[in-house]
């Protein structure tokens, strides 16, 4: 039998008679108030007037449970100052690891006791330059060493100094006499602190690193030098900078970081080719030292260094099947995509060294004929050689094609000739966009003022045309896609679905462009266009001679899209993306492809994503949902 509401006076008068305690009908209440019954709050609400004491009992408030971030900052405030006028060391690291989750309740009174804390007892009293460094030894790459305990504290305040914006004119020595030390972090806290150190302040610092009195400092932390010199542009650090290569406690990649440091600041051929000398006799001349050599000699125009570099390159080849679906790179697969070892070479513009790529090309037929698992090395080849014509193009004549034209015609039976044809048929269609630019600004002018003539819509700046374009994307192709349910297909498509929008997604984007009232023969609509390092954008629309707009697609469930370090790094290849392919503005669609995500979870997505464009003006986050209809 249920309880109803009328009948709670009857049950509670019934249970006092046999006995029933206050406490236990409470409980019996309770039960009620929480079961799914639908009139259990009524139920529970009808009891209070029989029950009136232990109700009371019942629902006083429990003092609220403090919260992670509440408790990590009492901890803050112990070591801040355990006792008057004291405080813990570890305050300054326990601050810095918690700060994402304190920072909201330290108080004006805490920031100020910090900065006390780090100009007095720190700044004031501590000297990184008279530290000394014992390395006590070395193992796989890590090392065991013995310094002054306030060493690390030293760099947690640098890192905090910047944080609070502490003025630090008085202790400018000291922050740079702490590089031998800082690793990345306070590394760069240091160079926001001390933008621009003079001469003689440098100068100490080196000093840091030649004095034998600081033990074994000057190998505990080279890569901090390193970046030192780059970013202040220290010329006086080159020769310690010239131990570093040769020093083989250090890591391969700090010795050629260094090298490649004072190959941007030293231009003496002798010393290069010593180095190149030296270390290319190693590994049967794969050094990753001598080819860095290599590559400055190169940089300081090197004939013998560049031939070098050509006779690797046809050494090198390899057999190479290209692995489906996700897999481990290796490093034949990194230079085939990124081209890090031709990448010198590729640079080059010089028409004197057109027989060297000539012959290349020769050889990369040669290579081609082995069997077919050599086909993209050949094919990697080619793009060097490609590459090096288009640079060419610079010099403003279309002469140079005459020797890629006479090879393919004295070739064009060899297999492979077509898939080069294709790749030349591309690069002249580029030379004919580059050499029919305006070439001076008199005929620039002329030109443009006949083109916007004939433009019917007021396109008249890079920026109207992206204006133009996001309009499109946010008003035609959004009814298109969520109204229309143009790509409510490609959910139920499986695999390849950017594929299918990018196939399909072209011909609408023109259809827009030409509604919009845009002339057809002036709108240009180019589709993954191929960048120097192998990666190929999605579209690149232009208008006449304004503007150009990259436009690139994902899906929401693009792994690059999840999580803030991935869309970190995604943001960094769209940024080289613009920048490669010459772009002005850049427009990034997402498409929620997943049917599980619903219009909110896909807002939230799209919140996520526009945060980590926030300071990226040029680019325009927009999102289509396939799910609408």
């Amino acid at each position: 039998m249920t309880l109803k509401q009328e009948q709670v006076k009857e049950f509670v008068e019934l249970f006092k008679a046999i006995g029933g305690p206050d406490w236990q009908l409470m409980r019996i209440m309770n039960s009620i108030k929480i079961s799914k019954k639908l009139e259990g709050a009524k139920i529970y609400e009808e009891g209070r007037k029989f029950l009136l004491d232990e109700y009371k009992k019942n629902e006083v408030k429990l003092p609220k449970k403090p919260s992670d971030e509440q408790i990590l900052y009492k901890e803050f405030k112990t070591r801040l100052e355990p006792a008057s006028g004291m405080y813990r060391q570890d305050v300054f690291r326990f601050y810095l690891d918690n700060k994402d989750k304190i920072g909201n309740l330290i108080t004006d009174e805490d920031r100020k006791r910090m900065k006390k804390l780090i100009v007095e007892s720190i700044f004031d009293k501590f000297d990184p330059g008279k530290q000394k460094l014992k390395i006590n030894s070395r193992s796989n790459g890590s090392m065991n060493y013995t310094t002054h305990s306030w060493i690390f504290i030293f760099g947690d305040c640098l890192r905090i100094a910047h944080d609070f914006k502490i003025s630090v004119i008085k202790y400018r020595q000291n922050i740079l006499n702490y590089i031998p030390f800082a690793h990345d972090k306070a590394l760069r806290a240091i160079f926001d602190l001390v933008p621009n150190p003079t001469s003689k302040e440098l100068t100490q610092v080196l000093k840091i690193y030649t004095n034998k009195k600081n033990g074994d400092l000057h190998e505990y932390q080279p890569s901090s030098l390193i970046t030192a010199t780059e970013n202040y542009r220290l010329h006086k650090a080159v020769p310690i900078l010239k131990n570093f290569v040769d020093n083989i406690n250090f890591s391969e990649y700090d010795r050629v970081s260094a090298l490649k440091t004072i190959g941007v600041l030293y231009n003496k051929k002798e010393y290069f080719n010593t180095v190149w000398k030296k270390y290319k006799k190693n590994k049967g001349g794969n050094s990753q030292i001598a080819a860095t050599a290599n590559e400055c000699l190169i940089a300081l125009d090197d004939v013998n260094a560049i031939k070098w570099r050509f006779t690797e390159l046809k050494k090198r080849a390899f057999p190479f099947e290209r692995a489906e679906g996700a897999h481990n790179v290796g490093v034949g697969e990194m230079e085939l995509d990124d081209k890090l070892f031709a990448r010198p070479i590729i640079n080059l513009n010089n028409e004197r060294y057109k027989n060297l790529f000539l012959d290349l090309l020769k050889e990369s037929f040669i290579i081609y004929l082995k069997d077919k698992s050599y086909y993209s090395y050949s094919n990697y080849l080619w793009d060097i050689v490609i590459q090096y014509y288009k640079n060419l193009k610079e010099n403003n004549t279309y002469s140079y094609l005459k020797d890629l034209e006479k090879f393919i015609i004295n070739n064009s039976k060899k297999p492979g000739i077509n898939w080069f044809r294709y790749k030349f048929q591309n690069l002249k269609q580029e030379y004919i966009e580059y050499l029919g630019k305006p070439k001076n600004i008199a005929d620039c002018i002329k030109k443009y003022n006949q083109l916007k003539g004939m433009i019917y819509l007021d396109i008249a700046t890079k920026r109207d045309l992206f204006e133009f374009v996001k309009n499109i994307f946010e008003i035609d192709l959004r009814k298109w896609v969520e109204s229309e349910g143009a790509y409510k297909f490609i959910i139920e498509a499986g695999r390849k679905q950017e594929d299918l929008i990018q196939k399909t997604i072209n011909s609408q984007i023109e259809n827009c462009l030409l509604k919009g009232g845009l002339r057809k023969e002036e709108i240009s609509i180019k589709r993954e266009s191929q960048l120097l390092d192998n990666k190929r954008t999605d579209f690149l629309v232009s208008y006449g001679f304004v503007g150009s707009i990259l436009i690139e697609i994902k899906l929401a469930t693009n792994k690059e899209l999840s999580g803030p370090k991935n869309r970190s790094n995604y943001r960094k290849k769209l940024i080289q993306y613009i920048s490669g392919t010459g772009s002005d503005y850049g427009i990034f669609v997402i498409f929620n492809n997943d049917e599980k995500n619903s219009h909110d979870d896909f807002s939230s997505i799209l919140s996520n994503i526009e945060k980590t464009y926030v300071n990226d003006r040029y680019i325009s986050i927009i999102g289509l949902d396939c799910n609408q209809r």
